[in-house]
């Protein structure tokens, strides 16, 4: 009677689908849930503290040099520091978008191989 209840349970066994090892993640439903959405309804009463009206707050380190650069535009075109700072990330995105990321990342390297030379044994 055993013999039978472990022959069953491997062919039981053996009809279920596992995961391959070389699946990296598995995907999560919650995916597919908006980031605003999941902020409502993890945070009491629906306000996430790092919304500023209808704006996230995020800190960010730059360099020095950065910062002095940002200082120069924003007083030669008297523009507010903060939207300076939207407005060159949203460019940066739209570099992005707009493909500016691969080709910086990116770098076609054309190589030109030697063409072999085939000896007749003969």
């Amino acid at each position: 009677m055993s013999d039978n209840f472990l022959d069953e349970l491997g062919k039981a066994e053996a009809k279920v689908k596992r995961p391959s090892p070389s699946q990296k993640q598995l995907t999560s439903p919650l995916d597919a849930v908006s980031t605003s959405e999941v902020r409502r309804a993890t945070h009491e009463k629906g306000k996430d503290p790092s919304m500023v009206g209808q704006q996230l707050r995020r800190s960010i380190l730059v360099p020095p040099e950065m910062d002095e650069e940002i200082n120069r535009i924003c007083k030669r075109y008297k523009i507010g520091k903060m939207e300076m700072m939207r407005f060159l990330i949203a460019k940066g995105l739209e570099d992005v978008h707009n493909g500016a990321l691969e080709e910086s990342l990116v770098k076609k390297v054309i190589v030109e191989l030697p063409a072999p030379q085939w000896k007749s044994g003969r």
